[in-house]
């Protein structure tokens, strides 16, 4: 009964936006340990989903929300018409009315405000990836609400609330020992966040691959990249960090930069520090607030009024600066894990300006967006069709 009275307790008060850093650190524990509870809560926040056709109380009944929650996480119901209405304060009525509407197949919201019409109800990215070692054997990571450790060879990999963290044993600069690799794999719809061998930090994005190795030596610290990461190197002066990509090099000895190639498309934002880009025989060397962006082996460099736009999504937010939606809807695409289909080419060029939440649902998004007027969406079956208002 504490259990259940503690967890309801967190669910009203991060509703309230009221939960101490404790509070929420213990809650993204409870989120982290299923699939079903990250959905429950998702439907919580999504208030204008609850229904007036149910009962509300003003005294929570902890059990009976718990049983009611339990049961609709297992029982699927038939897909109904809702309303939307503001949602009630007491804390059973949002649980129980969320309840009643998980796992439901189909999902119709309409705003009379704007033209987003969703079919289906689709989640924003999430905590989640895989490590795979040289020996071919894979494992989740981003589901364990408590630390693990694991020995190989010659490091300690561990995961807990602050993502994956390698430790080496012992040194390997005599060269003698053989390096062993490891990969991690964000698929579409995740994010993760490691620390390698050396210290050095790395924010993944979503859909993006780092090999590494489980411990640095020789004269370098080489990794390889597809897709985009946030860097923190550890700083060593003996010891050049190296990241190769399908289009091209990046040396650094110590600095905070941004990485993002997907296809043959690849920008390297420097945020602080220093660091060199070799591209087809060529160096190109960059300062604080500049970008490199290579396409077709041509290198092409600016000063960026904002540099924390590109680096926003680590610290949870989409921030666009006169971005163009088409490149907007690439990174919806990616970090809702949806397929976005045009229905009139000349919106691409659009450009939009604004922040948002990235943790925020794609109902928000997407009605964020239209408040131009100029374009609207509809979603149904993990497609979103975009079109001219």
């Amino acid at each position: 009964m504490e259990y259940i009275n503690r967890k309801i307790f967190l669910l009203k008060t991060a509703l309230e936006g009221a939960l101490t850093e404790q509070e929420r650190k213990e809650l993204n524990v409870w989120l982290n340990e299923s699939e079903e509870h990250r959905k429950l809560y998702e439907r919580l926040q999504q208030k204008s989903l609850l229904s007036a056709k149910w009962k509300y109380y003003r005294e929570a009944d902890s059990t009976k929300d718990w049983q009611v929650i339990q049961r609709a996480l297992v029982f699927r119901k038939k897909s109904v018409w809702m309303r939307s209405m503001k949602y009630a304060a007491a804390i059973s009525a949002v649980l129980i009315g969320a309840a009643l509407f998980l796992y439901r197949e189909t999902h119709v919201v309409s705003s009379s405000m704007t033209g987003v019409v969703i079919m289906d109800t689709i989640r924003p990215g999430y905590r989640h990836a895989y490590m795979e070692l040289a020996t071919g054997e894979r494992f989740a990571l981003g589901k364990n609400g408590k630390d693990w450790v694991r020995n190989i060879e010659k490091s300690v990999i561990r995961e807990g609330e602050e993502g994956l963290i390698i430790e080496e044993i012992d040194s390997l600069n005599d060269g003698k020992t053989e390096i062993e690799y490891g990969k991690v794999v964000v698929p579409r719809g995740g994010e993760f966040q490691l620390q390698l061998a050396d210290g050095t930090k790395v924010w993944m994005n979503s859909e993006s691959k780092l090999e590494f190795p489980l411990a640095f030596a020789g004269a370098e610290r080489l990794i390889r990249l597809q897709g985009e990461a946030y860097f923190e190197v550890k700083h060593d002066v003996k010891r050049p960090f190296r990241i190769e990509t399908t289009e091209g090099e990046i040396v650094v000895l110590g600095t905070s930069f941004n990485v993002q190639q997907y296809g043959h498309d690849m920008r390297t934002t420097l945020v602080d520090g220093s660091v060199a880009l070799k591209v087809e025989g060529c160096d190109y060397r960059l300062r604080p607030g500049e970008e490199a962006k290579v396409y077709a082996g041509k290198v092409s460099i600016e000063t960026l009024p904002d540099v924390y736009e590109r680096i926003a999504w680590k610290d949870g937010k989409f921030v666009f600066r006169e971005k163009r939606l088409e490149e907007v809807m690439s990174i919806l695409e990616r970090w809702y894990n949806v397929e976005v289909v045009y229905q009139d080419d000349d919106v691409k060029s659009l450009h939009f300006t604004g922040n948002i939440l990235r943790h925020s649902t794609i109902q928000e998004v997407l009605k964020f967006l239209e408040r131009t007027r100029l374009v609207g969406f509809r979603v149904t079956d993990r497609k979103v069709f975009v079109f001219a208002q």
